[in-house]
């Protein structure tokens, strides 16, 4: 029997080393490739995501910074590119008690910015007043939802159309009376120049014939996080109209040893601390301007809050996230959501308003709004309206940013 040479018994342990070495040429590359590959590959989509996080995590320093320069003892922690944590001093005593879970109001609140700067950017492309177009254009809008916003009509359904149409045709504009953009400034305050409301009924019906105030039915997100109540509804309803929105009365500052809120007494349903929190939330991001006592001497100055371009920049990459997590595509439009879709004629229907209005209201400037002609329009909103095509976006239902009622309006070819 014959031993093998030493040079041929080192030949198998040369080949294996030869192949461990191309494996892993090929692994470097594979890698490497990954972050040079074309735009919609798999290697393409993780690089725009760390952009994007990159992006949001700069943005989350800036709201950091905006909370601790604006929010009177509140701070904000950050957790991470998206989520944060605001909280009120030590020694801020809570007077708020839940009594379903028999606890003080806690204070510290858990916010996801990403999501929240979708949801309030989403409102300045918005419609939020009920108008006709929108019931004719919803499937089952006359049957089913007019029906969930008058009391007391003693059905879950408007069976007759005829009744239900007579209900709220004193509210119902046939078009959007607001257009986004439409006015620079708006302030939210306890003194109402404007009326919103969730219903309807006769007796309300009543009062609207001899008031000479427009007046609306909210059509837009319920929140159902973050504060709560019609203060929340005045802020939805201005941003879809005004680039700036100012509150008053809503609020007072964490200089306070007790939170009392715009009232003096607690009242179920509402939480200041949360509320006040998520307002400063809110006025970080750009969607709101707080005036409360404690800043009534201060110089109104608002270079610390993020600016307009900054807050774009954060918008398109929580909104590219978003559609990345979801496994949607990039390219989308503001009408990607759009799950309805219907036209009327720019000139279709009547304002608002019934026969038997009191002279008071007739003669009123209630319905200017809803007959100001394209040309009278502020130039960013004329701007607005041809960039969206004439288009009024409206929400479908409850509080999600994806299911969009989507109304045309041009002149029928006849």
């Amino acid at each position: 029997m014959t031993r093998p040479s030493a040079p041929a018994q080192r030949r198998p342990t040369v080949a294996l080393l030869l192949g461990l070495a191309l494996a892993f040429c090929l692994a470097v590359l594979s890698i490497q490739s990954s972050f040079f590959a074309a735009p919609g590959a798999p290697g393409r989509k993780l690089d725009l995501d760390a952009d994007d996080v990159r992006e949001l995590a700069g943005f989350q320093s800036s709201v950091q910074q905006c909370v601790a320069s604006r929010g009177l003892g509140l701070t904000a922690d950050i957790i991470d590119h998206c989520k944060l944590v605001l909280k009120f001093p030590e020694g801020t005593n809570s007077t708020w008690y839940n009594a379903q879970f028999k606890i003080f109001e806690p204070l510290e609140y858990k916010y996801d910015v990403c999501e929240t700067i979708l949801l309030w950017e989403q409102y300045r492309n918005m419609t939020t007043v009920l108008t006709r177009e929108y019931l004719d254009v919803r499937p089952d809008g006359w049957l089913d939802y007019a029906a969930k916003r008058i009391a007391q009509l003693g059905s879950d359904k408007c069976y007759n159309r005829t009744l239900c149409d007579e209900l709220l045709s004193i509210l119902l504009p046939a078009k959007p009376p607001f257009r986004p953009r439409q006015f620079a400034t708006c302030a939210v305050v306890a003194d109402e120049a404007l009326i919103i409301k969730s219903l309807t009924h006769k007796e309300i019906n009543t009062v609207i014939k001899e008031l000479p105030n427009p007046v609306y039915l909210f059509q837009g997100i319920v929140l159902r996080r973050g504060a709560k109540g019609t203060g929340m509804k005045s802020i939805e309803l201005a941003l879809s109209m005004c680039d700036i929105v100012n509150i008053y009365g809503f609020t007072v500052d964490p200089g306070y040893t007790e939170w009392t809120r715009y009232f003096s007494a607690p009242r179920k349903g509402h939480n200041p601390l949360q509320g006040r929190a998520y307002y400063q939330l809110l006025e970080c991001l750009g969607v709101i301007r707080i005036h409360s006592p404690m800043r009534a001497q201060r110089v109104e100055d608002w270079s610390d809050i993020p600016s307009k371009e900054e807050i774009g920049k954060a918008h398109a990459a929580a909104f590219r996230l978003k559609k990345h997590e979801t496994g949607q595509p990039d390219n989308l439009t503001p009408f990607s959501n759009c799950k309805v879709w219907g036209t009327v004629d720019p000139d279709y229907g009547p304002v608002s308003g019934t026969s038997d209005m009191s002279e008071t209201r007739k003669n009123s400037n209630y319905s200017k709004w809803e007959k100001l002609p394209f040309k009278k329009l502020r130039k960013e909103a004329q701007e607005h309206h041809i960039q969206m095509g004439g288009v009024s976006l409206y929400k479908m239902d409850g509080n999600k940013l994806d299911d969009l009622v989507c109304v045309r309006h041009e002149h029928s070819s006849s």
